[in-house]
C-alpha cells in the first residue's frame, strides 16, 4: 500500500469447507483449524493494529460448498 500511496485497502480471503477437502491436499494440514468467525476477529486485529494512516478492512468471504 505504501508504494502504491494509497490509504486504504481490502484484504480478501476466501474462506473453504475444509471438511469437504481431499484428505491427500497439503494445503488441508497447513489450514488452521479456526472457524469463520475466530478468522474474522483475528484479521480485524491485525488491521486494526497497522500503521496510522492506513485504513485495510479484512473481509473473509464464505466459500463454502453446497
Amino acid at each position: 500500500m505504501s508504494r502504491l500511496a494509497a490509504p486504504v485497502g481490502i484484504y480478501l480471503m476466501g474462506w473453504f469447507d475444509k471438511p469437504k477437502w481431499d484428505e491427500t491436499d497439503r494445503r488441508k494440514r497447513q489450514t488452521p483449524d479456526e472457524t469463520l468467525d475466530e478468522i474474522r476477529r483475528r484479521l480485524d486485529v491485525q488491521a486494526a493494529s497497522l500503521s496510522d494512516g492506513y485504513l485495510v478492512r479484512a473481509v473473509a468471504l464464505d466459500c463454502h460448498a453446497p
